[in-house]
């Protein structure tokens, strides 16, 4: 029976205690997640997606406001050379220190949830992940034209 790591219970103080573990097979066809605004739905949409992926499960994920295209983020190494990229910074001369202090951060929560860079890397790895833009130079482009009707030989189309 395959399991998908999803984080820890909260104790009463809301620290992370023992681990949670949902069974792959309790995911049937559609995964609905609801809360209020900061509860957490993107953490566990995300949590869901990466996990059922390590599991060779396929996701089509409409996110229209772009909050799980950082699944593109999984780096194969936790460094400042590899997280320099997406950090910003006022003076450029403090990139490194930013990039690394940023490291040191991502490596210190995964720990404290249990993970390691092993686990990132296993992501990385495994899974891949493409993001299609419509009408957009990030990502993979895309654009769908409208058809206003239907090709004229549709019925051959259902025959063969």
């Amino acid at each position: 029976m395959s399991e998908l790591y999803l984080g820890k219970h909260l104790d009463s103080n809301g620290r992370p205690g023992e681990i949670y573990r949902h069974r792959l097979s309790d995911l049937t066809t559609h995964t609905f997640i609801c809360g209020g605004s900061g509860s957490g739905k993107t953490v566990m949409g995300k949590a869901i997606i990466e996990e059922a992926a390590l599991r060779g499960v396929p996701a089509i994920i409409v996110d229209l406001k772009g909050d799980l295209s950082s699944l593109t983020l999984a780096f194969g190494e936790i460094s400042a050379s590899a997280i320099a990229p997406w950090i910003k910074v006022e003076d450029h001369s403090t990139l490194g220190r930013a990039a690394l202090a940023e490291a040191n951060t991502i490596r210190k929560r995964l720990w404290e949830w249990g993970l390691a860079e092993a686990n990132v890397r296993e992501f990385s790895d495994q899974v891949a992940v493409e993001i299609f833009t419509p009408r957009s130079e990030l990502g993979r482009r895309v654009a769908i034209p409208l058809i206003s009707s239907p090709p004229p030989d549709v019925e051959k189309l259902f025959q063969e």
